[in-house]
């Protein structure tokens, strides 16, 4: 996140992975969209966003920041929604 493409640190950068919270899903939601849209992942677009990324059975979520934006996030489940394969 904060490193040149060919591996070097770029020091006018700064990134961070944190844990999600509540505050994050209407990002997270609105980067989901672009993704669908653009890389078509999940094969089959679940029919609400929000409710795959905001899914009761969640281990645990971690976002990743670039100079204090969301660019990206994942998720632990126990198992993968039928969607996400």
């Amino acid at each position: 996140m904060n490193t040149w493409t060919d591996g070097r640190r770029d020091p006018n950068r700064s990134s961070a992975v944190r844990r999600l919270v509540n505050q994050d899903f209407d990002e997270l939601v609105r980067i989901a969209d672009v993704v669908q849209k653009t890389d078509s992942y999940p094969g089959r677009r679940p029919h609400d966003l929000r409710t795959f990324l905001v899914s009761d059975d969640a281990l645990a979520g971690w976002v990743a920041e670039c100079d204090g934006a969301i660019v990206g996030h994942v998720a632990l489940h126990r198992t993968s929604l039928p969607v996400a394969i």
